[in-house]
């Protein structure tokens, strides 16, 4: 049979430490499947699988001398199965994993959904069926990438092209950032190949999803980080740039394409693209729908009437305040 493996990652908090209470640990990684307890039960192939993940949470924390009843809540993707095994924690709760959120978010507002019909921002997904286009003639033309290695050989700034798959977190961004990176030698083999450069029209657009997908890129490695207070840091700021008043930090790139490091150039949100500023707004209500009106803080504060901006405590016992009443 083969084998699954699942991980489990921890958070707790230590008030003796002063400076920064708060810790996450890649706890372990350890082998899984139906049969793991046959020896204890007939009746394995019985059980629903949430017991089974039950089960097999509760023996792996247990072997590190932790208990299942101290856990106070837990997060995971949306599958029912791991949705239902903390039901079965005594008073823990389930929450929606931020990468999870955010991959969602971004399928969304960039059109980028599998079924071009359920797609949610046509406008957007014009520009990213482009890029995929582009992908495909690189990744499966002989002929264009004869005439991109002989370029290579002078040049050596090309970069091997990636795969787009929408499923995968932070896959449109990477793809992005190597287009970019590849824009003048791709536009030269595309014009000796078809006499046109399909992304033509299209840079400045590119240049602003860039700049989103960026920002949504360290939001989403601070979540997988040792630092819960600084991945909630970055989402909290990932929301406020993104709000009507803000406008955007294009990243600035030299002749080669290389980005360089730490300049950018700020545009207003008059001066952005028409694709460009829908997908901004749509990330923005996304996140707001996606976040705040689903974990479980959140939503008690929401029904309560009270609005929370992102604060710092003001003293060493807290930190950082994630959530401040505005009057």
């Amino acid at each position: 049979m083969k084998l699954k493996f699942i991980g489990i990652r921890i958070s707790f908090n230590l008030p003796c430490e002063k400076k920064n209470p708060f810790h996450t640990y890649s706890l372990a990684v350890r082998p899984f499947h139906r049969q793991f307890k046959q020896k204890r039960t007939e009746d394995a192939d019985q059980k629903r699988m949430s017991e089974l993940l039950y089960d097999w949470c509760e023996k792996t924390l247990h072997s590190y001398g932790l208990e299942m009843k101290n856990i106070i809540s837990g997060t995971s993707d949306s599958g029912s199965d791991v949705k239902r095994m903390f039901t079965l924690i005594e008073n823990a709760s389930w929450e929606w994993c931020i990468p999870h959120i955010i991959s969602r978010v971004c399928i969304d507002s960039f059109g980028a959904s599998i079924n071009k019909d359920k797609s949610k921002n046509k406008e957007a997904r014009e520009v990213v069926d482009k890029i995929k286009k582009v992908l495909e003639t690189v990744n499966k033309g002989t002929k264009i990438k004869e005439i991109l290695d002989e370029l290579n050989e002078s040049s050596e700034r090309y970069r091997k092209m990636l795969s787009y798959a929408p499923q995968r977190w932070q896959s449109l961004g990477r793809v992005v950032d190597r287009v970019l990176e590849n824009w003048e030698e791709l536009r030269e083999a595309f014009i000796k190949i078809e006499n046109s450069w399909l992304l033509k029209d299209y840079k400045d657009t590119i240049l602003e999803f860039d700049a989103m997908l960026q920002q949504i890129g360290e939001v989403v490695r601070a979540t997988q980080g040792r630092d819960i207070i600084s991945a909630l840091v970055q989402f909290f700021l990932l929301y406020t740039n993104l709000g009507p008043d803000k406008g955007l930090k294009l990243r600035v790139r030299d002749n080669m394409g290389r980005v360089i490091y730490n300049e950018f150039k700020v545009i207003t949100n008059t001066q952005m693209t028409s694709a460009g500023s829908s997908v901004k707004k749509m990330l923005r209500e996304n996140l707001e729908n996606r976040f705040f009106n689903r974990y479980s803080v959140f939503k008690g504060l929401n029904r309560a009437g009270i609005r929370y901006v992102l604060g710092r405590g003001n003293s060493n016992d807290a930190p950082i305040s994630i959530m401040k009443k505005i009057s």
